[in-house]
């Protein structure tokens, strides 16, 4: 595993400390720009999600395509911002919902240990 190779990123790290989901969420929001009056502002979030979703998935592809499937120091760091700008809008659509960020972790996790307590942690299906 790569560290983030970045000085400054290093220093901005060490200034947050331990980030909590909510003091995430709160500083997340407080960057956010109002969507344009026309759209929605779920509709706004929620699709930037799958735009910036798409956008780390091209970042996996060319660590396979470009390096094959060695993940470089820059690749590792390319990646984790990108994760960085999905967990923004993830935040962003919660907070259109006024849903606590880490009840929707709370909730998955909850979710998962369920279906790996009845054996259907595998398989298809929302509702297994």
């Amino acid at each position: 595993m790569h560290a983030l190779n970045s000085d400054r990123i290093a220093e901005r790290l060490a200034e947050f400390g331990l980030v909590t989901f909510e003091a995430y969420q709160a500083k997340a929001q407080a960057t956010a720009l109002p969507p344009p009056d026309e759209i929605p502002a779920l509709f706004w979030w929620a699709s930037a999600v799958n735009g910036e979703a798409g956008e780390l998935l091209e970042k996996v592809k060319k660590v396979y395509r470009d390096h094959k499937g060695e993940t470089t120091p820059d690749m590792y760091q390319k990646i984790v911002k990108e994760m960085g700008d999905v967990l923004w809008y993830l935040s962003a659509v919660a907070s259109a919902l006024n849903i606590k960020l880490s009840d929707v972790a709370g909730y998955n996790l909850a979710k998962l240990q369920d279906r790996e307590q009845r054996g259907v942690i595998q398989g298809e299906g929302d509702n297994r």
